[in-house]
């Protein structure tokens, strides 16, 4: 048998391992706590996304109405 299928193999079953460990450990609770930490940063990111483009867009207006 190669010695790299070999090694190859032994490391995906060592990562296989930890996500599994890491997915199954978690309890519904903390399954709810990470859902709802992601949701608020998807939250805060859209919203500093918005707040952005109005302040770009107020000031477009705010240079449109000085130069008239």
């Amino acid at each position: 048998m190669d010695e790299n299928i070999v090694i190859k193999t032994a490391t995906t079953a060592t990562y296989g391992g930890s996500a599994t460990a890491i997915i199954f450990g978690l309890t519904a609770n903390e399954f709810a706590a990470l859902g709802g930490l992601f949701i608020g940063v998807v939250g805060l990111i859209i919203t500093t996304w918005y707040k952005h483009q109005h302040l770009k867009i107020a000031k477009e207006n705010l240079k449109v109405s000085s130069n008239k």
